[in-house]
């Protein structure tokens, strides 16, 4: 039998090997985070120049018009996703990691062709209904065009975003970081160029930015292989769903959440829309704009933590040993998100004009509401791992219900901060699910090997 200091001796060796492996890993894990942030700085910088030169140059009515026009288009592109983008993230960088390439192009090729087929039939449904929307939604018939015209961004969607979306399935973070900020980008310079001609009007900024998109496809398409984008007649084949352990459940309940999340994240405009004047939308638009960092944030640690969370799936081990540090690394974001949302946002009236001074005490609420989601949702992606992906259908459900009942109780008595502390209570309760669903998965049976991929 070995001596004490022998076994030691001997599991030496390799515990030290797992540690340095480990801090390889997170030092890898913080650098994907930080190429992350760059496509999430450039979006958010370029939204925050597009809304100052908006917030200059047209009036907070018309800025409030442009912010209902695009909440349509922007529930479309949502409609285009419907989660398909993170399934395919998810499965398709599991399939990478293990070496299985063919499986990982078909779940590829499959995303972009159900992402440009139910895009245009959105569109569609969406361009038809413009003025019903403006009407019976808004009481404004006037706003069906615009509605129509921003609905020009919502096709081209698809195309712009599928190329980032097939680097960080391959985990080529700073390939990822060109491509993701391409649309931001672009649509800025459109913009800049619609100034510089001074072509002040709701119709124009549009069209602007339409074209900024095309602009972009065009230039970040040639980023995919030929093979995986390449043109083809849609066919029951093609469109049905590649074969992956775990892919078609979660697959179905991940577009049930995906759904109800984008009706939820558009609840604020929209009941803003029935219950205020445009202009109140309008310093709501500003206010919000604050958050996009917080809101970049997110998303960089969601970008580089999806494909590490696939690639771990089959280990309850590894899973949990990501899990803590991911709550602590979310921790002391946002610790700092906390700081940014009480200091940052009392530039607003220098920044956007004293139109704008309303919009502080609005920016900091919808702040909290970032502090808040920071802390959970980095830890909502690990928990797929647990097989919660049914669980947060129902909780979603639950927060869309809590948003669309506060906004209808608070934004006629309170305002444009109704809709802030809606989305403050939504976080809240998310918050203490995801909390309570990974507590009771890990008391349950914190031996046991993690569940499917679904």
């Amino acid at each position: 039998m070995a001596s004490p200091l022998g076994r030691i001796a001997t599991t030496a060796p390799g515990r030290l090997r797992s540690l340095v492996d480990e801090a390889r890993g997170s030092r890898r894990g913080i650098a994907d985070v930080l190429l992350s942030l760059l496509p999430q700085g450039v979006t958010a910088a370029s939204g925050l120049a597009v809304t100052l030169l908006l917030a200059r140059g047209l009036s907070a009515a018309s800025l409030g018009r442009h912010a209902l026009a695009i909440s349509v288009a922007s529930m479309v592109i949502a409609f285009t996703d419907l989660g398909i983008g993170a399934t395919a993230v998810r499965f398709a960088a599991g399939a990478w990691a293990e070496g299985r390439a063919d499986e990982t192009r078909a779940i590829l090729r499959w995303t972009l062709g159900m992402r440009l087929l139910i895009g245009a039939g959105a569109s569609a449904a969406a361009f038809a209904l413009a003025p019903v929307i403006a009407d019976a939604a808004w009481h404004d018939p006037s706003l069906a065009p615009l509605i129509r015209l921003a609905l020009l961004t919502s096709t081209l969607a698809p195309m712009v975003t599928f190329p980032a979306l097939y680097l960080q399935a391959h985990r080529r973070f700073r390939w990822n970081a060109v491509a993701a900020s391409g649309q931001g980008a672009f649509t800025l310079l459109a913009v800049l160029v619609a100034a510089g001609f001074g072509l002040w009007s709701v119709e124009a900024i549009l069209l602007a930015s339409a074209v900024g998109m095309a602009v972009a496809a065009a230039v970040l398409l040639p980023l995919v292989p030929w093979g995986v984008i390449r043109p083809r007649l849609p066919s029951r084949r093609s469109l049905s769903m590649p074969t992956s352990e775990g892919l078609g459940s979660f697959a179905r309940y991940n577009l049930a959440a995906s759904l109800v999340c984008a009706v939820t994240a558009r609840m604020d405009v929209w009941a803003m829309g029935f219950f205020l004047g445009d202009a109140d939308v309008g310093v709501y638009t500003v206010a919000s704009r604050f958050t996009l960092p917080l809101l970049m944030l997110i998303a960089a640690v969601n970008t580089a933590l999806a494909p590490r969370a696939a690639a771990v799936a089959s280990s309850r081990e590894e899973t949990v040993r990501l899990l803590r540090k991911t709550f602590a690394l979310s921790a002391v974001l946002a610790l700092g998100a906390l700081v940014y949302s009480i200091v940052v946002p009392m530039a607003a009236p220098w920044i956007f004009g004293d139109a704008y001074e309303g919009a502080v005490g609005l920016a900091r609420l919808l702040g909290l509401r970032y502090v808040i989601a920071i802390l959970f949702c980095p830890i909502a992606v690990v928990g797929y791992n647990f097989g919660l992906i049914r669980a947060y259908v129902a909780m979603n459900v639950a927060q869309l219900v809590l948003v669309t009942v506060s906004n209808a109780l608070l934004l006629p008595r309170v305002g444009t901060e109704g809709a802030a502390i809606s989305f403050i209570a939504s976080e809240l309760l998310g918050f203490a699910v995801i909390a309570l669903l990974i507590r009771s998965r890990l008391r349950a049976d914190p031996l046991a090997p993690s569940p499917s991929k679904s």
